[in-house]
């Protein structure tokens, strides 16, 4: 598999927040402000999800890739992403974010992550901000329970397709 290489790594920075007597404005992102890399928004989603919940690890070949902007707007996530770029020094590296509605941060996935979460609190919403647009055909990722990850779940709630992707050696060694 080919990725592009990618030119920046994950960053994380705080959202804009205002809290009232009339309830709350979240600005998770300003292009102006916040972000040292090109971005532009080509997609929005919203996913929500319950405790034990774990999503990913996705992401999309060349020449379709996609970078992220996450934010949890409600609950509480434990965000993951892998280096999958066999040209960056952090090949391999697996790190991981805490995203809260309480601590309003969001974190930048450039190209060349795997990306997946495993929802803490009972309940979690996910805005996503893509640059690039989502390609069925080009969207590859790994079992994330093959990461050697521990993601602290006895008996997590993961889709049978997530579970039917490559595992994580074999996805590594498909791209060396």
């Amino acid at each position: 598999m080919k990725y592009s290489k990618n030119t920046h790594d994950i960053e994380v920075f705080k959202s804009i927040y205002l809290t009232d007597n009339r309830g709350y404005l979240l600005k998770p992102f300003m292009k102006e402000v916040k972000i040292k890399f090109d971005f532009t928004v080509d997609e929005v989603f919203l996913s929500s999800s319950k405790k034990d919940v774990i999503r990913g690890m996705h992401l999309q070949k060349n020449p379709n890739e996609l970078k992220k902007i996450i934010t949890c707007i409600k609950g509480e996530v434990l965000d993951v992403c892998v280096n999958v770029d066999k040209n960056s020094k952090n090949f391999g590296d697996i790190k991981s974010f805490l995203l809260s509605e309480e601590n309003n941060n969001s974190i930048y996935v450039p190209n060349g992550y795997a990306h997946g979460f495993k929802v803490l609190s009972k309940e979690a919403t996910l805005l996503y901000l893509q640059d690039g647009n989502y390609s069925p055909n080009d969207e590859i990722g790994i079992n994330p329970l093959t990461l050697g990850f521990d993601w602290g779940i006895k008996k997590p709630v993961i889709s049978k397709r997530d579970l039917n992707l490559t595992n994580y050696i074999e996805f590594i060694e498909s791209i060396k």
